[in-house]
């Protein structure tokens, strides 16, 4: 009998602890989701890019699945014109298990602001391999063909 108490006590605990989880978890999201909405509209309406990277920043470290948050980010620098610090980020999250084409187009254009057409080239390239059907690519390839015919 008091075994049966004591596992009814554990299932108890395991239930409660695996709910207030996944409630935390959503909370966590939300608030996420809230700080990068307003990072966005600082970054397109005000642009103020490092108010922007520390909501980011804040957002990355409450849903750090999320891949949204750090492109966010590597945008931001886009946007600041600091090539170098969106490469490093962008180069990580081409290993990103939710990784997509414009993480590749971002660090090919970062590659291109910073006067390495070559590897921008391999990187749209390496992009095309990973995501045959992803035109925006294709069509970043055209214009570094472009550029280096003239």
């Amino acid at each position: 009998m008091i075994r049966h108490q004591i596992f009814q006590v554990i299932i108890c605990i395991f239930v409660f602890t695996t709910s207030a989880k996944f409630v935390f978890a959503q909370a966590n999201k939300s608030e996420a989701i809230e700080k990068a909405k307003e990072a966005v509209r600082l970054m397109d309406e005000e642009q103020k890019y490092d108010d922007a990277i520390k909501l980011l920043n804040e957002a990355t470290a409450l849903d750090p699945g999320t891949i949204d948050y750090p492109y966010e980010i590597a945008y931001a620098y886009i946007a600041k014109k600091d090539y170098k610090k969106a490469v490093e980020l962008l180069e990580l999250l081409t290993y990103h298990e939710h990784v997509h084409p414009r993480i590749f187009q971002a660090l090919g254009n970062s590659y291109d602001y910073l006067g390495k057409p070559d590897v921008a080239i391999a990187t749209y390239e390496k992009g095309t391999k990973k995501f045959p059907n992803a035109g925006e690519l294709y069509l970043e390839l055209g214009n570094m063909n472009m550029q280096t015919k003239k």
